[in-house]
């Protein structure tokens, strides 16, 4: 009877045990967790915009202004390299997508207005602790006076910064 009594007190105490074992079979599964995409090791994405609220100079007419509002998004991919043969660093794949409009402002009437939409892909090296300066021209659809919009970025390993942004034109 001591036997039994010493067997049912010992597996009592197991089955204790093992019923407080925090098991992720019976915590909830959020939303959150399904949805998020898991990178590998050394790898991290950075999505982010750039809003483009800026008054730029027309390069062919001095006197002229125009309106430029929008904004550019990005996704900044970086893969950890530490090869022998180069130093350490990134390797960087960056998508940009842009969607500006240009408002002429000195139109008699209603401004003039046109639309700059383009999407490009960048791949390059980046050193752990450095910068890269990018430089991107796109084209201003309908605008009849071969003007392009300029960007200089700088890309670091925190995501892509806009440094400036004018009006160019291969004319001038």
């Amino acid at each position: 009877m001591k036997n039994i009594l010493l067997a049912f007190v010992v597996s009592s105490v197991l089955l204790f045990l093992i019923g407080c074992e925090d098991s992720s079979m019976n915590n909830p599964v959020s939303a959150e967790s399904l949805n998020k995409k898991v990178e590998p090791p050394g790898v991290s994405i950075l999505h982010e915009s750039i809003i483009l609220e800026h008054k730029l100079i027309d390069p062919v007419k001095v006197n002229n202004y125009y309106l430029l509002s929008g904004k550019i998004n990005y996704s900044q991919e970086l893969i950890l390299k530490n090869l022998p043969s180069i130093a350490p660093g990134y390797e960087i794949n960056l998508d940009i997508s842009v969607d500006a409009s240009l408002k002429d402002m000195l139109s008699s009437l209603e401004p003039n207005s046109w639309r700059i939409k383009s999407e490009s892909v960048d791949r390059f090296f980046l050193s752990k602790d450095g910068s890269y300066t990018l430089i991107k021209t796109y084209p201003i659809d309908g605008l009849l006076d071969r003007i392009e919009l300029n960007c200089i970025f700088t890309v670091n390993s925190q995501g892509l910064k806009l440094v400036s942004v004018d009006l160019r034109s291969p004319v001038v």
